[in-house]
């Protein structure tokens, strides 16, 4: 197998630092920041900052590991939980999952391989879902087993701080759309629906939906929700304060090179 240069997670944020102040003073510049901050985001400008990388690949020698990329990241009662993609020599596809209290040991962590699932299964996103009292991962996946063989896929636990709590994998039952079972699954819900999003890799993002209480199947046909200069590994979320949804999407443009679009 060709040996790929090593990919390590880092974080990117929105930088909106303002000195420290006090009081009434210090009120108005909250207000002031976040007013700024607002009309910079609904105006498509942002301001970035980029750590350094914060967690690397382990050293396995039985099984090389080239990359951990696509993270979740769940803070619950006073600790870090992250799970991850990597890609080893002789598995291609599986989740990592490691915790800590403090991200400067992140590295140091211990790192459990995620048992929910034999086969190719990646892509990670993890959630409460408060009306089961369940935590979900979410994640595409496939199996001979499952008719299609390729697709979304959840596990549950009821204790996200175990790694063995996991339950195996099960297909979500999203609609494909025009034969494409889609990739890099994204569910935010809201008070009477959850909301499914996933790319097809052709310059489209969709939407699907279900009710809560048909969560995690129900799902409707697929619409389409974006079209244009993207392709995979979309985000959505809803801007606290605001009747607004924000979605970050990976784009490539033909230019040989990935971007982040907002």
């Amino acid at each position: 197998m060709k040996t790929l240069g090593k990919m390590c997670i880092s974080f990117v944020l929105i930088a909106i630092g303002m000195p420290s102040m006090s009081g009434n003073a210090q009120d108005r510049a909250d207000s002031d920041r976040g007013a700024r901050t607002i009309e910079d985001l609904l105006a498509g400008r942002f301001r970035w900052k980029i750590s350094e990388p914060l967690v690397a690949p382990a050293e396995r020698p039985d099984d090389p590991c080239y990359s951990m990329k696509d993270p979740t990241v769940v803070f619950h009662q006073g600790r870090w939980h992250l799970f991850c993609t990597i890609r080893s020599q002789k598995r291609s596809h599986q989740i990592e999952y490691l915790s800590f209290a403090d991200w400067k040991d992140a590295n140091a962590a211990p790192r459990h391989l995620l048992k929910m699932h034999d086969g190719f299964f990646c892509a990670p996103q993890v959630f409460y879902f408060a009306p089961h009292k369940k935590w979900y991962l979410i994640c595409q996946a496939s199996d001979k087993s499952w008719k299609p063989e390729y697709g979304a896929a959840y596990s549950t636990t009821t204790d996200i701080a175990d790694p063995a709590s996991w339950s195996k994998l099960k297909p979500l039952g999203a609609k494909p759309t025009g034969g494409k079972a889609g990739l890099d699954f994204w569910i935010i819900c809201d008070a009477q629906k959850a909301h499914f999003f996933f790319t097809t890799l052709d310059g489209r993002m969709w939407r699907e939906e279900t009710r809560l209480e048909d969560f995690p199947g129900g799902w409707s046909e697929a619409k389409l929700a974006i079209q244009g200069d993207i392709f995979e590994a979309s985000h959505t979320y809803k801007l606290k304060g605001l009747d607004k949804y924000l979605t970050l999407v990976e784009a490539q443009g033909g230019r040989g090179w990935r971007y982040y679009k907002a």
